[in-house]
């Protein structure tokens, strides 16, 4: 995503949570929100963003199966 690229973090959330109202349920869209999250320092919605794009068939690479161990709690 272009603005993610460029590091205007907010604006690629705005355009990506437009674009989930016109595709619902695109794994791609709920993965790339989960990694805006991540870099806004929003953990808790890095995972729930990244377990639904899991859900609805994305399959991540290994860096972000590791971004989304390290981002959940430890119990």
């Amino acid at each position: 995503m272009k603005y993610r690229q460029i590091g205007d973090i907010d604006k690629a959330i705005e355009i990506l949570k437009k674009a989930q109202e016109l595709k619902e349920n695109h794994p791609v869209i709920y993965a790339e929100l989960a990694l805006c999250y991540f870099l806004n320092d929003q953990a808790d919605l890095f995972v729930e963003y990244f377990g639904k794009a899991r859900k609805l068939g994305y399959k991540p690479s290994v860096s972000l199966k590791d971004l989304q161990s390290q981002s959940m709690t430890k119990d």
